[in-house]
């Protein structure tokens, strides 16, 4: 794993393979043959964590979940990072060059649950997300 706020992508080829059954390392990317989606047993290891969630808020998500969506997002950021994510040419879209892998912050969590339960339209005020 690659620790928080340090560059998704480095020069060299490595991968940790561990997510699926039968993973290999293609161009730094992990990817395997055997079918991933309904049916079967493969799938992203989620850490359990015991005890309170890490977001001390009320918003019916769990550690579990808050890592499934960061583990996903960070891992496009990285197809990004890494020169392999497709353009609308048919191409790839240029490699990134300081891209820093996410980290989860329950700030932003709150902020974005208050503005949810407003049910509007849009971005919220910038007054209302102010030090996000």
């Amino acid at each position: 794993r690659i620790p928080p706020m340090r560059e998704l992508w480095q020069e060299g080829r490595t991968c940790e393979c561990d997510a699926y059954p039968d993973s290999f390392c293609s161009n730094g990317i992990c990817e395997t043959t055997t079918p991933v989606g309904p049916g079967t047993k493969t799938g992203t290891k989620i850490r359990e964590v015991d005890g309170p969630d890490r977001c001390n808020i009320n918003s019916g998500m769990t550690d579990v979940v808050r890592d499934i969506f960061l583990n996903k997002h960070n891992y496009y950021r990285s197809l990004v990072a890494k020169g392999l994510a497709k353009d609308k040419f048919g191409g790839n879209a240029p490699k990134a060059a300081r891209m820093r892998k996410m980290v989860y912050d329950c700030d932003v969590e709150a902020s974005a649950l208050r503005h949810a339960e407003k049910c509007r339209w849009g971005h919220s005020n910038k007054l209302e997300r102010l030090g996000l």
